[in-house]
């Protein structure tokens, strides 16, 4: 973040017009949604799209899980940081920490979301604040609560932890503050003068996820830290000790109120400096091994032909049944788990099978609803007289661009999920074609565990959204799918499926032309 007063895409800007041609093509390279028309006209427009939250996060879903933690550890720091002060509070597991901690970093630097600012200080767009509201499970930087905060208050917080004349500019004074509060020395000598039972709650209240008692992460959504709070609000004693608490550290500037609330936010700075001088951020910059085993290609090459050949059945038996007897949908919306059961059993496949096969027909325009029913579009018969190479190349393409889970049957509450009433997920979308491009990482005709294949994929791409459904084995849907669709077959990426990623139409034309 850049100081109170000072224009954030100015830095930004300032940072990009320093660039030669081919490193700002480079990064640009990485952002394309910035030049989306219209053209941005200058450096500085050029900033502010780079510099917004919808861009910001579309670069950070795409960047493998170390990226992640620089950034938010960066955030933790109040958004600015040297890189010694980023490589002492980063884990240090590895001997080649620091060379692992450079190379990251210049792929953030690649992609605009954090680049060098001049001694030894690195500087992040202000808006990633907003995508870590509450880095590493600290609060807010404390730049962003003093925004909230009258000029008159700040200075008497200056006034109480004994600076004896502060300044009156409020710039002057949010820096002196800032000055303060990024020692952690300086904190913990503050909070040593507190009594004992408010030192000890204040040293409790930093080692909360959200350091203010609320859980601000949105890509976290476990229900058990409510329960927590909840049952904290009730208890009587408990409210007291953090109420007491709160007034003694809010006169020294250590927790903030919400103006809209009673609630109070401790600070990301603060929180850190009284999880200890032993607290270290997380950080995995290695990706995580896999067990890989070969399988024959002889196996591959059957399992995925016998897969092929019993999904294009299945479909093309859909679609002849639909154009006897529509099916019915659901007032609303969707077809719903008995009509999915009726037809699973007439046509002696499971009710995943129905679900994969309705849902890429429907993405692929064979099929739509008219009044209430399900039933062939315009296009159907076009689709239908097609060579079977041309009609399985149609659905699969469909389905590596599907933006949603084709077969995600249960909801958060765990209640079976109407078939075609999909809700667009790009996390969706992601998660498909992240495991299977960690797929194709592996050796040639290489399988490996299901569990050690999820965490892999989710350390190339940690937002991600694993389903209900996945629950115990994350990505196990997508895995199905693919199986089904001859992508996958005994654990392992198949040729047709290493063509699908590559966008290799033509191959993957010609391979189903000698399966089917």
């Amino acid at each position: 973040m850049t100081g109170e007063g000072v224009d954030g895409a100015a830095a930004l800007a300032g940072w990009l017009g320093g660039l030669d041609r081919a490193s700002l093509a480079h990064v640009l390279a990485h952002r394309p949604d910035a030049l989306l028309a219209p053209e941005p006209r200058s450096i500085r427009e050029l900033a502010e799209r780079l510099g917004r939250p919808d861009s910001l996060g579309a670069a950070l879903w795409r960047l493998p899980l170390p990226c992640l933690q620089i950034s938010e550890t960066i955030q933790a720091l109040g958004g600015r940081a040297t890189k010694s002060d980023l490589a002492s509070l980063l884990a240090d597991g590895s001997p080649t920490h620091e060379s692992d901690l450079t190379g990251w970093f210049q792929v953030l630097t690649d992609h605009a979301i954090a680049w060098p600012a001049g001694d030894g200080v690195i500087a992040t767009p202000e808006a990633l604040g907003v995508l870590f509201p509450s880095p590493l499970g600290l609060g807010p930087a404390l730049r962003t609560l003093l925004a909230e905060v009258g000029v008159d208050q700040l200075r008497r917080v200056l006034k109480t932890i004994g600076v004896a004349k502060p300044p009156t500019r409020r710039v002057d004074v949010v820096e002196q503050l800032l000055e303060v509060f990024t020692v952690a020395e300086t904190v913990r000598g503050i909070v040593a003068t507190a009594p004992k039972a408010i030192s000890q709650e204040l040293f409790a209240w930093a080692d909360e996820r959200g350091a203010d008692g609320y859980d601000d992460n949105p890509y976290d959504d476990d229900p058990d830290d409510e329960l927590e709070i909840y049952a904290r609000s009730y208890d009587p004693a408990a409210y007291q000790r953090r109420s007491a608490a709160a007034e003694w550290a809010s006169e020294r500037g250590l927790v903030y109120s919400r103006s809209w609330s009673y609630d109070w936010r401790m600070p990301a700075e603060i929180g850190r400096a009284l999880r200890g001088p032993d607290y270290r951020a997380p950080f995995a910059p290695e990706a995580v091994p896999v067990e890989v085993a070969a399988v024959a290609e002889t196996e591959l090459a059957s399992h995925a032909s016998a897969a092929v050949g019993r999904f294009a059945d299945l479909v093309l038996t859909v679609v002849d049944r639909l154009a006897r007897s529509a099916l019915a949908t659901l007032k609303s919306g969707g077809v719903g788990a008995r009509e999915l059961a009726k037809l699973a059993k007439a046509l002696g496949c499971t009710d995943t099978e129905v679900r994969l096969g309705l849902e890429l027909l429907a993405a692929s325009g064979v099929i739509e609803r008219r009044d209430g029913l399900y039933g062939l579009s315009e296009q159907a018969e076009q689709w239908r007289s097609g060579l079977p190479a041309d009609r399985v190349a149609a659905l699969l393409a469909s389905w590596w661009r599907l933006p949603y889970a084709a077969t995600h049957s249960r909801d958060g509450d765990g209640k079976v999920r109407p078939a075609l009433k999909p809700d667009a997920c790009v996390a969706c979308l992601i998660a498909r074609q992240n495991l299977l491009e960690t797929m194709a990482e592996l050796a040639p005709s290489g399988s490996a565990p299901p569990g050690q294949l999820a965490a892999r994929a989710l350390w190339r791409r940690p937002f991600v959204h694993v389903l209900v459904d996945d629950r115990d084995v994350p990505f196990g849907s997508t895995l199905a799918e693919a199986t089904m669709l001859g992508v996958v077959a005994s654990g392992a990426l198949t040729p047709l499926g290493r063509a699908l990623i590559a966008g290799q139409g033509g191959t993957v034309h010609d391979l189903l032309t000698a399966m089917l």
